[in-house]
């Protein structure tokens, strides 16, 4: 009786501990589907949130004329400017993987924040990212890619032999970053889906929307509308404002 006491007594112990451990497994199951399921409404929400509002194809690629197509065009459709930066290699003494995520994403972040999809920018104009990645860096692009970038992978249209200044060609690999691999960045120009395409570099953020400017390259010049958006640009010089060009091509900015 004794040693069959003891015995039933270990059973029953055994069966408690394992009551006890099914409903911490329970328990810890039904943890993990919360979370899964907390990410995935996470994702969804930020999915909606950058979603893009309008295909590229479907962008007007010539510039407006009237201020009948201007006021068309914004109110059905907003004009999508991109906006490009150039990743040159994936990382070195000087960057990092967590870096180029982190200011791909804050970068990211206020051009959505100073763009249409927020209705508290005041903006009308809509984005798309994209990343220029030389073929160095083609390894981790996917990164970008993850994070909303359109991805072009490009080599240097400009080899350092083909260089002709006998100077820029025996002192381009100096440069800061890349050498005659930072060329790469011209490839912006070859971006056409879009009216505008605002070069970048990668640590950048954007406080304020950029219409002005934007009215400004699109806006014919002689309109009431342009001349008051050129009025608004901000310039280095102001006393230059009368020069400048009645077409604005490309414009720099500090």
């Amino acid at each position: 009786m004794v040693a069959f006491t003891r015995r039933g007594g270990s059973s029953s112990g055994e069966r408690q501990i394992l009551s006890i451990q099914k409903k911490i497994f329970t328990i810890f199951a039904i943890v993990l589907i919360s979370l899964f399921l907390c990410a995935l409404r996470l994702r969804a929400s930020l999915a909606e949130q950058y979603s893009v509002s309008s295909s590229p194809k479907d962008i007007a690629k010539t510039k407006i004329v009237s201020t009948e197509i201007k006021s068309s065009v914004y109110s059905n459709r907003p004009i999508q400017v991109a906006y490009a930066i150039s990743l040159i290699k994936c990382s070195d003494k000087q960057s990092s993987t967590s870096g180029l995520i982190d200011a791909a994403t804050v970068l990211r972040h206020s051009v959505h924040q100073t763009s249409v999809r927020n209705p508290n920018s005041g903006s009308k104009y809509d984005y798309k990212m994209y990343a220029i990645v030389h073929k160095k860096a083609e390894s981790c692009s996917h990164l970008l890619g993850d994070l909303g970038y359109h991805i072009i992978v490009k080599d240097s249209p400009v080899q350092t032999s083909e260089i002709r200044g006998d100077y820029l060609r025996k002192n381009v690999h100096k440069e800061w970053c890349c050498g005659a691999d930072e060329f790469v960045k011209l490839y912006a120009y070859t971006i056409h889906d879009h009216p505008i395409v605002v070069h970048t570099d990668i640590d950048f953020m954007y406080a304020q929307p950029m219409d002005d400017l934007f009215d400004a390259m699109l806006l014919p010049h002689d309109s009431d509308e342009g001349k008051a958006a050129r009025g608004k640009v901000e310039l280095e010089y102001q006393d230059k404002r009368q020069s400048m060009p009645e077409d604005i091509q490309a414009h720099l900015t500090r």
